[in-house]
C-alpha cells in the first residue's frame, strides 16, 4: 500500500491522492447511492493472500478509494463498476484511517465462473405460441453461458426427439428482481423461455432452467 507513496514521510489523506499516476475511474454503488471515484487504485489479488477456504480467490481484485475524494461509506454488498463495464461485488471492506482510504475486496462473477457469452434478454409480452407474429423488445444484455443439462424422450412412442432442458448461468439478472413469464433469453443457440430460476446471492451466478422455443 505504501510502495511509491511518500517514501520519506508517512502518507496522509491528501498525499495518497497525489502519489500515483495510474489512477482509474470507477463507479461505487452502496445502499442505492452511486458515486464516481476518479482516483481509484486496483490490484490483482496477491498470491500470498489467496485462501479459497476463506473465500478469497485468485481472480478477485482489490480496490482502494479515498474518502478524501468522495465522503461515502462502503461495506460488503457494494458494487464497483469499472470503465470497461465489469461489475465487482464487494465481499470485504476495511477502512485505512491514516490514508482516509477504503480497501475493498471484489469479485467479478462473470470472470470467476467463466461467463463469457453475451446473452440478450427480451420482453415477449403476448408471445406464447407464435413469436414471429409479435415483435419482441430487447430489454437487457448480460454475460453468461447456456448449457444442456438434461433430456427426456418425447411422449410419442415412435418419436426420436428429445425434450432438452438447459441451464443458464448469468453474472446477475438485470431486468427487475427476477425473470417473469414474458421474458425470453437469446443466444447463438436460439430463443429460450425461463422455466425456473435460483438466486444464490451476489457472489455466485444467477441460474435458470430454460426451454428452447420453436420459432
Amino acid at each position: 500500500m505504501s510502495e511509491g507513496c511518500c517514501p520519506e514521510v508517512p502518507c496522509g489523506c491528501q498525499q495518497w491522492l497525489e502519489s500515483f499516476c495510474d489512477f482509474e475511474t470507477v463507479t461505487h454503488t452502496y445502499c442505492g447511492t452511486e458515486t464516481t471515484f476518479e482516483k481509484c487504485k486496483s490490484y490483482p489479488m496477491q498470491t500470498e493472500l489467496v485462501r479459497p477456504d476463506a473465500g478469497i480467490h485468485q481472480q478477485d481484485r482489490m480496490f482502494f478509494v479515498s474518502r478524501q475524494e468522495q465522503d461515502v461509506g462502503s461495506a460488503p454488498g457494494a458494487v464497483i463498476e469499472t470503465a470497461d463495464g465489469e461489475h465487482w461485488q464487494v465481499y470485504a471492506a476495511e477502512y485505512l484511517q491514516a490514508f482516509c482510504v477504503w480497501k475493498l475486496w471484489g469479485r467479478n462473477v462473470a470472470t470467476c465462473f467463466s461467463l463469457t457469452h453475451r446473452l440478450d434478454i427480451w420482453d415477449a409480452t403476448g408471445c406464447e405460441s407464435d413469436c414471429q407474429s409479435v415483435k419482441m423488445q430487447r430489454v437487457g444484455t448480460v454475460r453468461g453461458k447456456i448449457l444442456p443439462v438434461a433430456g427426456q424422450r418425447s411422449g410419442t412412442r415412435n418419436s426420436d426427439d428429445m425434450r432438452v432442458r438447459w441451464q443458464c448461468s448469468v453474472e446477475r439478472w438485470t431486468v427487475g428482481p427476477y425473470p417473469l413469464a414474458h421474458h425470453r433469453i437469446s443466444s447463438s443457440q436460439g430463443i429460450f423461455r425461463v422455466v425456473s430460476f435460483q438466486d444464490g446471492g451476489p457472489y455466485v451466478p444467477f441460474t435458470m432452467v430454460l426451454e428452447l422455443m420453436d420459432v
